[in-house]
C-alpha cells in the first residue's frame, strides 16, 4: 500500500520497478510508466521498505532506492538499467552484494 495525498493505493510487487526515496517521500515507479508519489515518511526508508525486501525479487542498491531486479536489463559499473530505461546508481558499498545477487538472479539461482 502506498498512501498518496488522494488516496491509499494498492500496487501489486510483480509492477513495481523501483522505489525511490526523495526528500523523505516515496516515489514508486510501476510497470504502466507512471510514477506514484507518497506521503512523507516518518520512518527509515529501510524500515518502509523492509516488507519489499522480504521478496527476493527486491534488492537495496542504494540508501535510496530498491529496485525489482525482475524489472532490471543491465548491469552497469556504477548502476542499474531498468526495463523503462531509467538508470539507478549502485552504491559504491553496496556494489559486490548487488553484482552478485543481480547475476544470481539473472541466471535463476534466486528465483
Amino acid at each position: 500500500m502506498l498512501s498518496t495525498a488522494e488516496s491509499d493505493i494498492k500496487i501489486l510487487y510483480s509492477s513495481i520497478i523501483y522505489v525511490e526515496l526523495n526528500h523523505r517521500k516515496l516515489h514508486v515507479c510501476i510497470e504502466n510508466g507512471n510514477m506514484l508519489y507518497g506521503k512523507y515518511i516518518r520512518t527509515s526508508f529501510s524500515d518502509t521498505t523492509a516488507p519489499l525486501l522480504q521478496d527476493e525479487r527486491f534488492l537495496s542498491v542504494h540508501k535510496s532506492f530498491v529496485v525489482n531486479l525482475e524489472k532490471a536489463k543491465e548491469f552497469q559499473k556504477d548502476g542499474l538499467i531498468m526495463d523503462n530505461g531509467a538508470f539507478i546508481p549502485v552504491s559504491r558499498l553496496k556494489y559486490s552484494q548487488v553484482k552478485k545477487k543481480y547475476f544470481s538472479y539473472l541466471h535463476g539461482d534466486l528465483k
